[in-house]
């Protein structure tokens, strides 16, 4: 998530079981924040989407907090990054990993491409996104276009990339870092 230039800060009272909790919310020009907060040993930090409510982010961490060891928490916390590293340098289909083929020119130009058994996909920086009509002018701009694509073409038809952009060893990091969200996510009620 981009985050931005800070545009204002403000403290937060989230109460949970008779305590008021502080959290500090950053807030930044592209509408999203970040919250900070300590709570039982634990200093954590958490973007916040512009469509989401920073206290109810907050109170549900803290639940999370309450119902997990420190332990679960911290590999909660590791688990959510590796997510989104993840997700930010390959293309996800299915909750499996691919790795496209792509090229850049002079950094200017940027070249990602995908086969499936009946189609081609390829996205370059020189068009504009489809579906938001934006200049795709970086890598991950072209990557998230080509991820797009690609969703849309396996929820029409079921069909992934073939085998060879599939990453068996990211694919699996990727799924055990899902199973543990669910699980520590699962001991909230």
């Amino acid at each position: 998530m981009a985050i931005g230039k800070a545009i204002g800060i403000e403290d937060l009272e989230v109460l949970h079981n008779e305590e008021i909790i502080s959290v500090l919310e950053t807030r930044f020009d592209s509408g999203n924040s970040l919250i900070n907060l300590k709570y039982n040993g634990l200093d954590v930090k958490i973007s916040v989407n512009e469509d989401d409510s920073a206290y109810h982010i907050a109170l549900h961490h803290i639940k999370l907090i309450d119902n997990n060891t420190i332990e679960d928490m911290q590999k909660y916390f590791g688990c959510k990054k590796d997510i989104r590293t993840i997700e930010s340098n390959y293309i996800i289909i299915d909750d499996e990993v691919y790795e496209p083929f792509y090229k850049s020119i002079e950094k200017k130009i940027h070249i990602a491409a995908v086969d499936t058994k009946t189609k081609n996909f390829d996205v370059t920086s020189d068009i504009l996104s489809e579906f938001t009509w934006k200049r795709l002018d970086s890598k991950k701009a072209v990557y998230g276009e080509l991820n797009r694509q690609l969703n849309e073409h396996f929820k029409q038809t079921g069909e992934k990339p073939v085998e060879k952009y599939l990453l068996k060893e990211q694919t699996e990091q990727y799924q055990e870092a899902i199973a543990h969200i669910k699980e520590v996510e699962s001991r909230v009620q």
